[in-house]
C-alpha cells in the first residue's frame, strides 16, 4: 500500500492530480480562459506555527501566500475569499484574531474580502482565494540563455527555520519575517512593464531549490546553471555565529516571499533597472540552458534537491 508521505506532495501533484485537470502547465497561478481575471488558492493547517507566533500572524500570512503567488504570476490581487476550520474549543479572542490579521493583510494588497466558508475541524486549517486582474499572461516557455533574476536577496526565513529546529529562538529581525512577511506588491508594476521579454515567473515561498526545479519540469529539455547562492549578508553573519552551513539554509528555505523573473538576455538591464526604481535588490542568479536537462547546477555541481513538502515535512 502506497501513502501519501511515500510519494510527497510535489510527485503526489505531478504524477497524480495533474491527470485530473483542465490545466496543461502545473503552475502556481491560473489565468481564466476569455477573461483578464486570474486566480489562486493557497493554505495551511492552523497548527503550522511556533511559540512566537499567533492567530493574527497565521491570518496575516495565509493572505500573504496568496497574494505572493498572483503577483508574481503577473496578477493585481483584487477580490479575497477564505475558509477556515476551526475546533470548537478555540477562544472567541483567538478566532477574532485570526479574521483580524486576514482582514489587514486584504486591505494591505488593496484588496476586498468578500466572503468565505466556516466549518469544525480538530486540527484547523485554512485556504485563501485571491481574485485579480490580469496584468501579464506569463507564456511560461524558456528558451537557452534566458537570464534567471531574484528579486532580493533571502535565507532569513530559513534561519529561522534551523533556529527554531535548534530551540533557539530567532532574533527579531528573523522572527519578523516569519511572523509577518510583507511582498513589495509593486513587482506586478515591473512585470507588466516587461511583459514582452519575461518567458517565466514563480514565487519562492516552497523553497528556492523546489521553485528551481519546478520550473524544470514544465521546461523538461533544459538545465539551470546557478553562478551563486542570493544570502542576505546578515544571514551571512549569522551562519558564521550558529554554525549554519548553506546545506541547511536550502533544506528549511521557503516562506521568504522573493519571486524568481526569468526574462530574455536582450532585456536584462531595464528590467533591472526598474526593479531598483520600485526599493528591490535583484541579483542575477543564474542562466537557462540546453545542457544538462532536468539538472540545477552550482558552480558546475549537481545540487540535490531540498525543501518542504506538506506530506514528508523538511527533506
Amino acid at each position: 500500500m502506497t501513502l501519501l508521505r511515500d510519494i510527497g506532495e510535489h510527485s503526489f501533484i505531478r504524477e497524480v492530480i495533474s491527470n485530473y485537470l483542465d490545466e496543461e502547465k502545473l503552475v502556481d497561478i491560473n489565468y481564466l480562459p476569455n477573461t483578464d481575471l486570474g486566480v489562486k488558492i493557497d493554505g495551511f493547517k492552523l497548527s503550522y506555527t511556533f511559540d512566537y507566533m499567533n492567530f493574527y500572524d497565521l491570518g496575516w500570512k495565509a493572505v500573504t501566500a496568496t497574494s505572493s503567488d498572483m503577483i508574481s504570476g503577473g496578477i493585481s490581487p483584487r477580490y479575497f475569499l477564505t475558509s477556515v476550520g476551526l475546533k470548537k474549543e478555540l477562544e472567541l479572542d483567538s478566532a477574532i484574531k485570526l479574521l483580524e490579521g486576514i482582514k489587514d493583510a486584504v486591505r494591505y494588497y488593496n484588496g476586498l474580502l468578500i466572503g468565505g466558508d466556516t466549518n469544525d475541524s480538530a486540527e484547523g486549517w485554512i485556504d485563501v482565494v485571491g481574485i485579480g486582474e490580469i496584468m501579464c499572461r506569463i507564456p511560461y516557455v524558456l528558451a537557452p540563455g534566458d537570464i534567471i533574476i531574484l528579486t532580493n536577496p533571502i535565507f532569513y526565513a530559513a534561519l529561522g527555520f534551523v533556529l527554531i529546529s535548534r530551540n533557539i529562538k530567532p532574533p527579531m529581525k528573523v522572527l519578523s519575517k516569519l511572523k509577518h512577511p510583507i511582498i513589495n506588491s509593486s513587482l506586478v508594476n515591473v512585470i507588466k512593464d516587461n511583459c514582452k521579454s519575461i518567458t517565466y515567473t514563480t514565487d519562492i515561498s516552497d523553497g528556492l531549490l523546489i521553485s528551481l526545479s519546478n520550473i524544470l519540469h514544465i521546461n523538461k529539455n533544459f538545465g539551470i546553471k546557478l553562478n551563486k547562492m542570493p544570502i542576505i549578508p546578515d544571514v551571512q553573519e549569522m551562519m558564521k555565529e550558529y554554525n549554519i552551513s548553506v546545506a541547511e539554509l536550502l533544506k528549511y528555505s521557503g516562506e521568504d516571499f522573493e519571486s524568481i523573473i526569468v526574462t530574455k538576455p536582450t532585456k536584462v538591464k531595464e528590467l533591472m533597472n526598474e526593479l531598483y526604481d520600485y526599493g528591490f535588490e535583484p541579483d542575477i542568479i543564474g542562466e537557462i540552458t540546453d545542457s544538462n536537462p532536468g539538472k540545477i547546477l552550482l558552480k558546475g555541481e549537481n545540487i540535490v534537491i531540498h525543501g518542504w513538502d506538506n506530506f514528508k515535512g523538511w527533506f
